[in-house]
């Protein structure tokens, strides 16, 4: 995702954010950061378990070249290869079945506490 905008409202001057609109702006892109990553580590999973960016696209409902580019944006951000692409086979990298490993918990341990928290949902 691209934060330019929000790294320029955030280096203004405090004369120009309250304190609470700061706050409320950093937790913002917190939480926008925290939802593109949990994307690309789905886009990521589901690559690996069909060995295709263009299933994995089916899949999540999205088009292959949104599935290419959260992937590329992983690996860019680990500095690693997480998926060997060539002509005829895409599949994880040796790297990337360890990360694998562990995102898979990550994004069920999401999951579970997403369902666990929602029993506290206003109303309840």
């Amino acid at each position: 995702p691209d934060f330019s905008f929000f790294q320029s409202i955030a280096k203004l001057p405090n004369s120009f954010l309250t304190r609470q609109d700061s706050t409320r702006l950093r937790k913002d892109l917190l939480q926008f950061a925290a939802a593109a990553h949990m994307k690309e580590l789905r886009c990521f999973t589901s690559v690996v378990e069909n060995n295709s960016f263009s299933r994995a696209a089916r899949q999540l409902n999205l088009t292959q070249p949104t599935v290419s580019k959260h992937v590329a944006n992983l690996e860019r951000k680990l500095g690693i290869c997480l998926i060997v692409r060539t002509t005829k086979e895409t599949r994880a990298s040796e790297a990337g079945w360890v990360y694998y490993r562990y995102i898979k918990d990550v994004l069920c341990l999401s999951k579970n506490a997403a369902e666990q928290i929602s029993r506290y949902s206003a109303g309840n």
